[in-house]
C-alpha cells in the first residue's frame, strides 16, 4: 500500500483508512458483474414515465 491509498487516522487506538478499491478477487469482481446483469436495474427495468395515484395505496383494501 502506498500513501496515495491509505490514510493513518489519529484516535486512542490506530486505526487505518484504506481507499484502495482495486478488484483482489477476480471471482469476487465475477461475482458481482453477474449479480449486475442478472438483477432488475431501476434505471432501465422500470417505466418512469407511467403516472402513479398516490391517494390509490399499494394494497387493495381487502389485503390491508
Amino acid at each position: 500500500m502506498t500513501a496515495a491509498t491509505q490514510h493513518l487516522i489519529d484516535t486512542q487506538f490506530e486505526t487505518l483508512y484504506q481507499r484502495d478499491y482495486a478488484v483482489q478477487a477476480p471471482d469476487m469482481r465475477r461475482l458481482y458483474e453477474n449479480a449486475k446483469r442478472d438483477q432488475w436495474n431501476v434505471s432501465k427495468d422500470i417505466d418512469w414515465s407511467q403516472s402513479v395515484e398516490l391517494e390509490k395505496g399499494i394494497f387493495a383494501d381487502g389485503l390491508v
